[in-house]
């Protein structure tokens, strides 16, 4: 049975305060080999993407320590039907985020009695299946004010993500209909018309505060 490389917030203390020295040696030697009228554009550049990139460390590290957390339990080590200890295997699951994409190692528990698979880690956090619910208010606004190829340019530029225009009006269209299922089962939302949205592929969404256009409009 593979196992996990354990993490704890000491050793996730470190490995993040050893890129963050890196981060500041490299300020260090822009500040000292830059003309200063370009400084400060070379220092906003390389904090906006290294800022990005170690943010994404920092999720990824916590996000994995509470994952191996999770699988401490023991409801996690056993099946859920039949209440027998389970097989465990290790699998990858890679997300993308606001910050960039990132990958858990977690554990799958095959039950050996009942043939039932699991992700305890999955379902204890709720955990995706790829892209968090942060890029997909980002995905679904960019589609909003631009076209799908215009909004899969702008979210490369401002968070460093990159789909091709045609996951991201997917993305957009699978959005859409989860939070028109939700307004459609939201009592506040059915019982006043003024509220309702017209059409699922066409609404405003109050609580992220962005529009979603149907695809023919493109």
């Amino acid at each position: 049975m593979p196992t996990q490389t354990s993490l704890n917030s000491s050793n996730i203390h470190d490995l993040l305060h050893e890129h963050l020295d890196i981060m500041f040696a490299e300020c260090n030697r822009i500040m000292d080999t830059t003309e200063n009228g370009q400084i400060l554009n070379h220092l906003e550049t390389f904090l906006l993407d290294e800022g990005r990139t170690f943010s994404n460390k920092i999720l990824q590290h916590k996000l994995q320590e509470h994952v191996q957390h999770v699988e401490q339990t023991e409801e996690s080590k056993q099946c859920q039907r039949c209440k027998k200890t389970q097989y465990q295997n290790k699998k990858s699951k890679t997300l993308t985020t606001v910050l960039g994409s990132l990958t858990l190692e977690r554990l799958s528990r095959l039950c050996n009695h009942c043939e039932l698979r699991t992700f305890p880690a999955d379902v204890t956090l709720e955990l995706p299946d790829a892209y968090t619910n942060g890029l997909k208010r980002f995905a679904a606004r960019c589609c909003g004010l631009w076209s799908y190829r215009l909004a899969a340019d702008t979210l490369k530029e401002l968070c460093g993500i990159s789909l091709s225009h045609t996951t991201l009006g997917k993305l957009a269209g699978h959005t859409a209909a989860e939070i028109a299922a939700r307004l459609q089962n939201n009592p506040d939302v059915r019982h006043t018309p003024s509220k309702r949205p017209k059409e699922p592929s066409n609404f405003i969404l109050m609580e992220s505060s962005f529009r979603f256009s149907p695809p023919t409009a493109r």
